[in-house]
């Protein structure tokens, strides 16, 4: 089983074993292919969210960490990002991006922060299928340093 699959696979177990009915009550209002480019807050789907793959990188000015988001319920992952402090003069750019199975780099959505933005902030979503492979990275802007999570 590919890795990938193995982690969503858990992930649904994991929802499954503490009990759909303790979830919150809205619903979701996207699947799979049809989250595509949505918002995941908006749709619903980040009530049920899991963190399926992670990186924390600390910085001599602040630490980051770069998560892949999956939702169950809306069969959609993206990618969320959380900084400890944001600096006044530098943006971080927050990316999910999307694979071909040969881990050929296909697209992806971004989000920044920077001055006078939160600490935290995710990207728009893709519909989740196993023909292919997503990870979540960022970048310091204006550095070109590029930090990623695994495949999954």
């Amino acid at each position: 089983m590919r890795i990938g699959q193995a982690l969503v696979a858990a992930a649904t177990g994991l929802v499954l074993a503490l009990g759909v009915g303790a979830l919150p009550a809205q619903a979701a209002s996207c699947y799979g292919g049809g989250c595509t480019g949505k918002n995941p807050s908006t749709q619903g789907c980040s009530s049920d969210a899991l963190t399926i793959a992670s990186r924390f990188v600390p910085e001599a000015w602040k630490e980051v960490t770069i998560e892949v988001r999956y939702s169950p319920a809306c069969l959609a992952v993206w990618a969320r990002i959380t900084e400890d402090t944001v600096a006044a003069d530098h943006v971080t750019r927050a990316y999910i991006r999307e694979y071909d199975l040969n881990k050929t780099y296909i697209g992806g959505y971004s989000k920044d922060i920077g001055p006078a933005k939160s600490s935290s902030a995710f990207t728009s979503m893709y519909g989740y299928t196993s023909s292919r492979w997503f990870r979540a990275c960022f970048r310091m802007l204006p550095s070109d340093t590029t930090y990623c999570t695994a495949y999954v």
